[in-house]
């Protein structure tokens, strides 16, 4: 498979990962309905911040994996793609309902950021999921792992 076709894979399952509401998502929105659309964008920013944590660590860990201990690999792999599957077919199952939203007072903005930030950063589903995704997607044929980190993490941010 040659880089193209696998960041398009990569794509295409960060889409996915992205579109379905999480703990995140809900955190943005109810900043948003809460306190307007700056308060929203406060709160998104605030977790772009903390999946850019999220990526450096994947690929610290895809690194370490690469070079360290090359033959853990594999299982991690099958690991990360059972998990995944967990997801799918939880996600699947699952139903989530947003009742009405009470009135709230408004927060500074830069407090919606750090929460935004560490709620991201809190998230313990999010470093499994680069752990799970990041080694089936980082491969030294394709060059730096650092070059793809970047590019990998710029795809987030603007998904």
């Amino acid at each position: 498979m040659s880089y193209a076709e696998n960041l398009w894979i990569f794509t295409a399952l960060l889409f996915g990962i992205i579109v379905v509401p999480g703990m995140d998502m809900l955190y943005v929105m109810t900043n948003a309905l809460t306190g307007g659309r700056r308060a929203g964008f406060a709160a998104v920013f605030g977790i772009m911040n903390g999946g850019m944590v999220h990526t450096l660590t994947g690929t610290l860990g895809v690194s370490v994996l690469s070079f360290v201990m090359p033959w853990l690999r594999d299982p991690l792999i099958l690991i990360g793609a059972a998990y995944m599957a967990w997801i799918g077919y939880g996600l699947i199952r699952s139903t989530i309902t947003v009742d009405a939203v009470d009135t709230v007072s408004r927060r500074p903005l830069p407090v919606i950021f750090r929460q935004g930030l560490v709620t991201c950063l809190l998230n313990p589903k999010a470093y499994l999921f680069i752990m799970a995704v990041y080694p089936q997607f980082m491969k030294l044929q394709y060059g730096s792992l650092w070059h793809q980190a970047v590019i990998m993490g710029l795809l987030t941010i603007l998904m």
